[in-house]
């Protein structure tokens, strides 16, 4: 049999995912749902199926590896091994979230601020409002959208690396 082929090029800009932080009423496996009135509400049989932060990472990672050229990486969750990580990676990346969920209106959002560094450099933070409306009702549509905005967030970010490189 052949050997294992990696699917890594030496080329690739390596990008470490290195925190996702999430305001408090998000650090609950629960999912939050906010009413017309600007209530919010938590879902009592609807439960994420791993911590939001750590599923978040992984999936903008996988969306950001999706993007020819680019490597990511989440790994808030194995501090040790990700010192190794960070001195060999590009650039980090840290992701501060402050909405993510449906709201009343009929849409999903998911608002922040990601910031890029690299040893060269600490980038400035950029500003993210994205929304998507929701065309069906229920907690399985609103995490559709919720991780369709998760892939928008990466194709801005992977925006970004491209203008910075031209």
């Amino acid at each position: 049999s052949s050997a294992p082929q990696t699917i890594e090029n030496d080329n690739d800009v390596s990008v470490l995912i290195t925190n996702v932080s999430l305001p408090d009423y998000l650090n609950s496996s629960n999912l939050v749902m906010q009413q017309a009135n600007g209530m919010l509400s938590v879902a009592t049989k609807h439960v994420w199926a791993q911590p939001l932060d750590s599923g978040f990472g992984t999936l903008l990672a996988n969306s950001l590896s999706d993007y020819n050229g680019l490597r990511a990486y989440y790994g808030a969750h194995s501090g040790i091994m990700m010192q190794g990580f960070s001195a060999h990676s590009d650039l980090q990346l840290a992701i501060s979230i402050e909405h993510f969920m449906p709201i009343g209106s009929g849409e999903v959002v998911l608002v922040g601020f990601w910031q890029l560094s690299s040893k060269e450099a600490i980038h400035k933070p950029k500003r993210f409002e994205l929304k998507s409306a929701m065309t069906e009702s229920g907690y399985l549509h609103s995490v559709e959208k919720m991780r369709s905005l998760v892939k928008d967030l990466a194709a801005s970010i992977e925006d970004d690396l491209i203008n910075q490189k031209t």
